[in-house]
């Protein structure tokens, strides 16, 4: 089957792969109709499935008690697996092409260790002009060198300007101080920011990333979602403070 010799060569079982492309091709389904895609048993699909999901290449929800599965984007391969960089680099253009494509149809992932800010990062960089964020102090003060180490240089190299909404605090006059070294801009809320997470917006999507006793991301892509987050975004920053 096309395609999955190469994912096997970097690191896919036979069925990982064509259960993966399978996916692709279908977008958010059940396993059946997977299964039906991938031309495998259910039972294989379900449990080379599962797999991918430990690996990150899928995320799945639950609805009216049966397991919806969605296909991460193909350059989560990337994180995942850096080796053979030739390879992925001439792969990734394929499978986007291959890649179900259904504007309205939101997709959601999931990460519950470091892999999510790998991947965060790679889209950010491969895919935003600018980045907003909204953040509570503590949080940005802790987020960008524990789990974004060397990001504002990438940012930078890439010309990705950034726009920062943070609770007004001594950690926000810090941050406003590097505006024009780092390229951005801060403007400060009166606090509390009334949620804890971390939002950060770009392109057609939207991650937040909670730190509280473990961390948790959750990336959202879906063009008119996007669209009133940033309006709203927007609102925010018109009414805050630039001192």
């Amino acid at each position: 089957m096309k395609y999955t010799n190469q994912l096997v060569k970097l690191g896919f079982t036979e069925n990982e792969a064509i259960v993966y492309l399978a996916s692709l091709r279908v977008g958010n389904a059940r396993v059946s109709r997977i299964a039906e895609e991938a031309k495998l048993p259910k039972s294989t699909t379900k449990d080379t499935l599962s797999s991918l999901h430990e690996r990150g290449f899928v995320s799945r929800y639950k609805h009216k008690n049966r397991f919806h599965f969605t296909p991460s984007d193909p350059s989560s391969i990337s994180v995942w697996l850096d080796r053979n960089k030739t390879l992925i680099d001439d792969l990734l253009p394929k499978l986007k092409l291959t890649q179900f494509s259904a504007e309205n149809q939101p997709t959601v992932r999931s990460f519950y260790d470091e892999t999510g800010f790998r991947v965060v990062e790679s889209e950010i960089i491969s895919e935003a002009k600018e980045i907003l964020l909204i953040t509570p102090a503590h949080d940005l003060d802790q987020l960008l060198p524990d789990h974004f180490p060397g990001f504002m240089i990438r940012r930078l190299k890439h010309n990705i300007r950034a726009r920062i909404l943070i609770e007004e605090s001594p950690i926000a006059d810090k941050v406003k101080g590097f505006d024009l070294i780092a390229q951005h801009e801060t403007r400060a809320i009166k606090p509390p920011i009334p949620f804890e997470s971390i939002m950060l917006i770009w392109g057609k999507k939207i991650a937040t990333v909670s730190l509280d006793n473990k961390v948790s991301i959750v990336v959202l892509e879906d063009k008119n979602i996007n669209q009133m987050i940033t309006s709203l975004f927007d609102l925010l920053w018109n009414n805050a403070s630039e001192k």
